[in-house]
C-alpha cells in the first residue's frame, strides 16, 4: 500500500485528503503538523511529530527542519503502512471498497446502509408515503406498503402488483361446505321457542326470525289468591271487614274501676291517660291504733313500757331457804353441801321418795319448764 505525503501551501491545515493520504503542514512554533486523511473527507491530526517536507528525492540543504528519527529510525527513512496505522491505532479503510463485492457498505444521507446494499430478508418490507413514491425499479421479495391507503405490492420483475389480504368483498368467495355464510333463513332456523306451561305464552315464527310474548291475563293472575277471614275479593279489588284500629277505638275499648279502699284511680277516654292517686297519710293512719302501753299521736308511735335492762332484771329477783343473791351481778349462791351426807337429783317432784334416810339430805329439784333450779332442804320431820 502506497503512502502519499503532500505538503500544504501556506502553513494553513488541508481542506479535503483522500482516505489513507497524509498532509504535512510547516509550522513555526512546533516544528510541523501531520494530517491523515480518512473515509468521508474525515481528516485526523497526528501531533508532536517532526516531518521533512519531502521523503524521496531530497536535496541536500533543502530541509526546513532537521528530523533525527521517524519511528525510532534514522537515515533515509521510508514510510510504512504500519507507521500510520501504529500511530492511528486503527487500519483505514480504502474507499475504493466502498460499497462493492467484498468490500464494506456504505452509508446514505441518513446515516444508513442502502436497501440495494442489503439482503432482501433484512428489508423484507419497504413503507412509502404514496404508491407515487415507490422506486421507478423494484426488487423481488420485497414487499412495498403504500401507507395512505395501507395496500400492499410486490415487484414481478416488471410491475407492482397489489397483494391483497382479501378479495376485497365476500362475493368473491366461494362457499364452501363446513363454513357457511350467513342467511337470514339459516339464522331463523337454527333457533326455536317452548312454552313450558304458566300463565301467559311464548311462541315463535321461523320464516320471520319474531319470538312473541303474551303475559297473564287479570283473570289468569287472580285465580292464584283467595279470600281468608275478614277479606273478600271482587273483580280483583280485596276489601276486609275488619275495622281498621284508631286511638280513639283503642281508648274506647278500655275502662277503669275504682273498686274502693286507699287511694284513687281514674281513666279518661279521650286522651287514653290513667290517673292512680296513692293512700294519704289520714287514710294509713286509720288503720292503726294503739294498745296497751303504746300511744299513737299523728302517726308517731310511744310507749310506756319500761325497757329492758340488766339491772332491772336483776333487782326483780330474791331468793330465800339457804340461798344468797347478789342484785348487782345476778349471782345466786347456795349453801354448802360438802357438810352433808347425800346430795341427790330428780327430774321431777313426781320422782322423790316418799320416805328419806335421813335429816339433813338435800335433794335437788328440777323445775320443769323453768330456767333455775331449786334446792330444797330435807327436814328430818320428812318434808321439803
Amino acid at each position: 500500500m502506497a503512502i502519499k505525503i503532500k505538503r500544504s501551501s501556506g502553513n494553513t491545515a488541508p481542506s479535503s485528503l483522500e482516505a489513507g493520504q497524509l498532509a504535512y503542514v510547516e509550522g513555526s512554533t512546533n516544528g510541523g503538523q501531520l494530517y491523515y486523511g480518512q473515509i468521508n473527507n474525515t481528516i485526523s491530526v497526528i501531533g508532536g511529530k517532526k516531518f521533512v517536507d519531502k521523503v524521496d528525492g531530497i536535496e541536500a540543504g533543502a530541509q526546513v527542519n532537521t528530523v533525527t528519527s521517524v519511528f525510532g529510525r534514522t537515515g533515509a527513512v521510508t514510510l510504512q503502512s504500519s507507521d500510520v496505522t501504529t500511530a492511528l491505532t486503527f487500519t483505514p479503510e480504502n474507499a475504493a471498497n466502498k460499497g462493492v463485492a467484498n468490500g464494506y457498505a456504505s452509508l446514505d444521507g441518513d446515516g444508513k446502509v442502502p436497501s440495494t446494499q442489503l439482503p432482501s430478508y433484512v428489508d423484507d418490507v419497504l413503507e412509502y408515503a404514496t404508491f407515487a413514491n415507490f422506486p421507478a425499479t423494484g426488487v423481488t421479495s420485497i414487499i412495498y406498503v403504500d401507507l395512505a391507503t395501507n395496500r400492499t405490492y410486490r415487484w414481478s420483475g416488471s410491475t407492482y402488483i397489489e397483494i391483497s389480504a382479501s378479495p376485497g368483498t365476500t362475493d368473491s368467495v366461494t362457499e364452501g361446505s363446513t363454513n357457511l355464510y350467513f342467511t337470514n333463513a339459516r339464522a331463523r332456523s337454527a333457533v326455536s321457542a317452548t312454552d313450558a306451561g304458566g300463565d301467559g305464552s311464548f311462541a315463535y315464527n321461523s320464516t320471520t326470525g319474531v319470538f312473541t310474548y303474551t303475559g297473564p291475563s287479570a283473570s289468569d293472575v287472580r285465580a292464584h289468591f283467595s279470600a281468608g277471614t275478614g277479606i273478600t275479593i271482587t273483580d280483583g279489588q280485596v276489601a276486609t271487614t275488619i275495622t281498621q284500629y284508631t286511638d280513639g277505638l283503642a281508648r274506647g275499648a278500655i275502662s277503669v274501676t275504682d273498686a274502693g279502699g286507699d287511694g284513687s284511680i281514674a281513666y279518661n277516654n279521650s286522651t287514653g291517660v290513667i290517673t292512680y292517686t296513692g293512700p294519704s297519710a289520714a287514710e294509713v293512719r286509720a288503720h292503726f291504733s294503739a294498745g296497751t302501753g303504746i300511744t299513737l299521736t299523728d302517726g308517731s308511735i310511744a310507749t310506756t313500757i319500761t325497757q329492758y335492762t340488766d339491772a332491772l332484771a336483776r333487782g326483780a329477783i330474791s331468793v330465800t331457804q339457804n340461798l344468797t343473791y347478789n342484785s348487782s351481778t345476778g349471782v345466786i349462791t347456795g349453801p354448802d353441801l360438802t357438810s352433808y351426807s347425800t346430795a341427790k337429783a330428780f327430774t321431777g317432784l313426781n320422782d322423790v321418795p316418799n320416805s328419806y334416810s335421813g335429816a339433813n339430805n338435800y335433794y335437788v329439784k328440777v323445775n320443769n319448764g323453768a330456767t333455775a333450779l331449786e334446792f330444797t332442804q330435807h327436814i328430818d320431820d320428812g318434808t321439803f
